[in-house]
């Protein structure tokens, strides 16, 4: 193998690895390669799971809570998760939320596999 196809065939790999690690494993985001048909795709799985997995199973009816919560998450992703921090900022934004709530809502999550706990 000379170095210029090593180079092509390291370069496919890098790739494949970076959407990977940015857009997961379905096999419809694998196949496409518009970023914006990915992130419609990602968007639409994250609403069944959202809607049909957490919502509708667990008879939530502070969507909004739940929604701001996942936000929160998804967004200190590998960060130390703290349910008093974050029950202290839901206080400070006016919302009125038990921490069980929140345990419940990070149950809920991990039971359709949308969060996991390292």
């Amino acid at each position: 193998m000379n170095c210029k196809q090593y180079s092509i065939e390291m370069g496919a790999i890098l790739k494949a690895m970076n959407d990977f690690l940015e857009f997961g494993s379905f096999p419809e985001i694998t196949m496409t390669s518009s970023i914006s048909r990915k992130l419609e795709a990602l968007s639409s799985y994250f609403d069944a799971i959202f809607f049909k997995g957490i919502v509708r199973r667990y008879g939530i009816m502070g969507v909004g809570d739940l929604n701001i919560f996942l936000k929160i998450l998804y967004s200190s992703y590998a960060s130390y998760f703290s349910s008093v921090k974050l029950l202290n900022y839901f206080k400070s934004t006016g919302r009125k939320i038990s921490r069980v709530t929140l345990l419940n809502f990070l149950d809920y999550s991990r039971s359709v596999f949308l969060v996991s706990l390292l």
